[in-house]
């Protein structure tokens, strides 16, 4: 997704795999996961995410299970991101 705002509520994901970002590729975005499952995603960089760029990601009761990178961010991987935007 380039300079999007989506919502994914309610979803499953199993198996799912890809380059970069084995279920969402973000680029200027803005995501929000609630009450989802994703299980068993891989990619080469971000399991299940990955963010370039300044994006949002907020999650919400989601649960993550075996989601795996080969090489970086079993989970999430956040490149090119402006560190001053880093909130915590």
């Amino acid at each position: 997704m380039i300079s999007t705002e989506l919502q994914d509520e309610n979803s499953f994901y199993d198996n799912n795999a890809a380059l970069e970002g084995g279920v969402f590729y973000l680029e200027n975005s803005v995501i929000q996961v609630l009450n989802t499952v994703i299980t068993n995603s891989y990619a080469l960089n971000g399991g299940v995410f990955y963010e370039l760029n300044t994006c949002l990601t907020i999650l919400n009761n989601t649960n993550f299970t075996n989601n795996n990178a080969v090489k970086n961010g079993g989970l999430i991987y956040i490149t090119e991101l402006d560190p001053t935007l880093v909130k915590f």
